[in-house]
């Protein structure tokens, strides 16, 4: 999968980890309770992931954690028509392509502003789809260094979701890092 990396962020200015004095060997010594942690949350603009951000941000964000904001997006595919029209598909193609990529930037940040709302740093990462949305989250948690994954659960039933497939199913199955799961209000 392709993917491009669009800035980092600090939302705050200086980070201050929990930490406790440890005396050893009559020298006093600062040790970190909590290292920093990286955490990939998968992100797509669904009521979903705003509660998987703010579940994150409540129960088990740390002072120091870098939040990997990734968005999975699919590429429009362009239409083959005939030879002469060519050059206007390409450039209605490229206007496609433009598009989605924009939507993708304004909801990566829209993500960030609420980050820095909250003191949180994050990164923010635009993955193109070339296997699943899943793979392409898994892929990226991977590539940057995350200790875990938190997602939103659409709640699909089960049928539906053995038909169709679950973006969250994929990552749990195929991820090799613990993943947080965190299911629609009822």
């Amino acid at each position: 999968p392709t993917h491009f990396c669009i800035q980092a962020a600090t939302a705050a200015s200086h980070y201050r980890s929990r930490s406790s004095w440890r005396k050893m060997s009559g020298k006093s010594q600062e040790v970190s309770e909590f290292p920093r942690r990286r955490v990939a949350l998968a992100v797509d603009g669904s009521e979903f992931t705003k509660r998987a951000f703010e579940w994150y941000a409540e129960n088990i964000h740390r002072d120091g954690d870098v939040v990997i904001l990734v968005h999975a997006f699919e590429v429009p595919v362009p239409t083959l028509l005939g030879f002469g029209e060519s050059v206007v598909i390409g450039e209605a193609y490229q206007a496609q392509v433009q598009a989605a990529q924009d939507r993708a930037l304004a909801l990566l940040r829209e993500y960030a502003a609420m980050c820095e709302s909250k003191k949180i740093s994050c990164q923010k990462v635009i993955e193109t789809i070339e296997d699943s949305a899943g793979s392409a989250i898994c892929h990226v948690a991977k590539e940057k260094g995350a200790h875990m994954i938190v997602m939103g659960s659409r709640g699909q039933g089960v049928l539906r979701r053995t038909f169709l497939g679950s973006v969250s199913d994929y990552v749990i199955h195929h991820s090799h890092l613990p993943v947080s799961v965190i299911p629609p209000k009822k």
